[in-house]
């Protein structure tokens, strides 16, 4: 599986949608989406954060 990164880059405001301000992905009631998309959130998420393009916590200042 090839993973592009810019592609993810790109997305990660998109990303930003999904989670709190403490970082963690929003309840699927919350979302609105559907199990499928819920899920590919999710692992797009996880993604961005592996690859370091998004924080695991966000810090209040």
């Amino acid at each position: 599986m090839r993973i592009d990164k810019s592609k993810i880059e790109k997305e990660v405001l998109e990303l930003e949608v999904f989670t709190t301000h403490q970082g963690k992905v929003l309840h699927r009631r919350m979302t609105k989406l559907n199990v499928q998309e819920q899920k590919k959130i999710q692992r797009k998420v996880k993604l961005a954060r592996a690859l370091s393009f998004m924080p695991y916590v966000r810090r209040e200042g």
